[in-house]
């Protein structure tokens, strides 16, 4: 879910995707991909990140928690 934003954030910003480069003057990336397409690699700096934001937003006095939708998960 997190990697579909992020693309789709580059994307309206004007970003290409690239097989071959990362370049932020050019505005090309490799990983502006469906995240099935990424290599493990890549998708595990993507958990490592989204692992992060609580202790991140916790510093700054913010908070993540589950809004009770009356769903079950």
């Amino acid at each position: 879910m997190e990697h579909s934003r992020w693309v789709q954030e580059r994307i309206e910003s004007g970003w290409k995707y690239s097989a071959f480069e990362t370049d932020r003057d050019k505005k090309i990336h490799r990983s502006l991909v469906e995240w099935s397409k990424l290599d493990e690699s890549e998708k595990e700096k993507n958990r490592t990140v989204i692992k992060m934001l609580p202790k991140l937003l916790a510093k700054i006095g913010f908070q993540i928690y589950r809004i009770n939708t009356g769903r079950k998960s």
